[in-house]
């Protein structure tokens, strides 16, 4: 089977997505590429838009993700919109709203957009948990990222950026999507 392309400027995503095809004894390469990404609440109109982006541009059979926190309380909002309701409300101020008093429930939610040329499909991986009480983790540029500070799977004690990127690798929403994307591609 020819190298499966990941179409994305994030060389950690890449590296990612390498190894869980590695031990698929499949591999993936990266493709950087300046994709149109919209903005939307709905997380599978984005996958399916940055999908049609990317293959207007490569002209092969490729996959594109993102990757959004869902808050259950807020009917899964911010999804889509996750980096901006970080930003603009802050880390600190999630966790006084969303961190006790029966709000905690959340996942992390990563969708593949898998064009084959004809269909683009969409593979969803979850992982779920709840919002920390307080931020906690490292400040170095991956324990940062996102919602690495405020989010605790479910059967841990501590944040993703508590517990690292070698555990978080291990059950991550973007694993649990390529592994669905994998299946597709064994058909």
């Amino acid at each position: 089977m020819d190298p499966i392309i990941f179409v994305s400027r994030n060389a950690s995503k890449a590296s990612e997505y390498l190894k869980i095809f590695s031990a698929h004894g499949m591999t993936s390469i990266q493709e950087p590429a300046d994709l149109t990404e919209i903005q939307d609440p709905d997380a599978d109109k984005i996958v399916r838009e940055k999908a049609i982006s990317a293959y207007r541009q490569i002209g092969r059979k490729l996959f594109v993700e993102h990757t959004s926190f869902e808050i259950e309380y807020l009917n899964g909002f911010p999804s889509g919109l996750t980096s901006h309701f970080i930003e603009m409300i802050g880390e600190s101020k999630i966790c006084d709203l969303f961190g006790s008093g029966g709000r905690e429930a959340a996942c992390g939610v990563t969708r593949i957009g898998y064009c084959d040329g004809k269909r683009i499909h969409v593979f969803k991986g979850l992982l779920k948990g709840r919002v920390s009480d307080r931020p906690s983790g490292g400040t170095d540029p991956w324990s940062s990222f996102g919602w690495n500070r405020i989010f605790i799977p479910d059967g841990f004690d501590k944040t993703l950026a508590d517990i690292g990127i070698d555990v978080k690798n291990e059950i991550s929403m973007r694993k649990r999507a390529a592994s669905e994307l994998i299946d597709h591609l064994r058909r």
